[in-house]
């Protein structure tokens, strides 16, 4: 969804691509403030779409342990 991934991009989030299938749109970002991101995107969100959702976030280090905790079968 080209319009999603703008609202991305326009405060400054890198390398954005969109899974709306899944929910999930995976982005690069500096900050290291989940919570100041996350209030970022929601507004965001809101201002263009004028959707109220919460936005839930995980890093790359935290996907990374959960797919390594999976069991394989």
């Amino acid at each position: 969804m080209k319009k999603l991934k703008t609202t991305f991009e326009l405060p400054g989030f890198t390398n954005v691509v969109t899974h709306i299938y899944w929910g999930n749109i995976i982005f690069e970002c500096v900050s290291v403030e989940q919570g100041i991101t996350a209030n970022k995107i929601e507004k965001a969100i809101k201002k263009d779409f004028r959707s109220d959702i919460k936005v839930l976030l995980r890093s790359f280090k935290n996907i990374e342990t959960i797919c390594k905790k999976l069991t394989v079968t």
